[in-house]
Parts: structure tokens; C-alpha cells; sequence
């Protein structure tokens, strides 16, 4: 099945890159676009706040994603013209949704940041990280 789904996936590859400038630049702004809006968010605040959390991730992923989905389509279709991009737009409701969750919700508990923030760390931090390299 694997086969057959990457013999299709090549062959439509094939055909969308006969004419490849216009196309790849729009597929990948919009992938680009698409995938910075959900993720950058998530990954800055989960490596640089202690604070962050799975809730707030999973909020900066979604309504990241869903804004640029939104706004794109909005933008594309001259249903509602801004003067900042979408992106733009997407990343800043990304931001506030992660701050906005992680004040609502509990932070991640010290043994899932501290090794990551603190040079020395405490015992039952060393324990867990432990078992999790065991089970790698």
C-alpha cells in the first residue's frame, strides 16, 4: 500500500512540476506559511518559559493553523483585506492563545522542564529522566 500510495504521490509530483515556478512559490508560501503559524509559536515558548505546557502548545498549534487557514482563504477570495498578512496574523493569535492557556492552565510539572533550565537538578528529576532513557 505504501508502494502504490508513493507511485501516485511521484507521479502527481511529476505533472505539478511540468510547470514548476508559479506553482512550487504558491504551494510553498502557503505551506511555509501554514506550518509557521502552528509551530513557531509552540516550539519558542515551550524552549524559553518554564511556564508553557501541553494545553497551551496544542491551543498555539490550532487556532495558529485554523487563523491562517481563515485569513488566507479571507484574503484570497477579497472577502475581508487587511493590511498585514495572514501569517502575521496567524502567529500573533498564536502567541496570545499560548499565553492566554498557559495562565489557565497548570504549569508543566518541574521534572518536564528542569533539566532543560536549571545546571544541577534534583533527585527525582534524575530518576525520571533515567526511566525515560530506559524505555528509548
Amino acid at each position: 500500500m505504501t508502494q502504490v500510495l508513493l507511485i501516485i504521490i511521484s507521479i502527481i509530483a511529476f505533472v505539478f512540476s511540468i510547470y514548476p515556478p508559479a506553482f512550487i512559490a504558491f504551494v510553498a508560501a502557503y505551506v511555509f506559511g501554514f506550518f509557521g503559524c502552528a509551530f513557531i509559536g509552540p516550539i519558542f515558548f515551550g524552549l524559553y518559559w518554564k511556564r508553557a505546557n501541553r494545553q497551551s502548545a496544542y491551543a498555539g498549534n490550532i487556532i495558529g493553523a485554523l487563523s491562517y487557514i481563515i485569513f488566507s482563504f479571507l484574503n484570497t477570495k477579497r472577502i475581508l483585506v487587511l493590511p498585514i498578512p495572514a501569517v502575521a496574523i496567524g502567529m500573533g493569535l498564536s502567541a496570545v492563545s499560548i499565553l492566554i492557556c498557559t495562565l489557565i492552565f497548570p504549569a508543566a510539572p518541574r521534572v518536564a522542564w528542569e533539566p532543560y533550565f536549571e545546571g544541577e537538578i534534583f533527585e527525582e528529576t534524575k530518576e525520571v529522566v533515567k526511566l525515560a532513557m530506559r524505555n528509548v
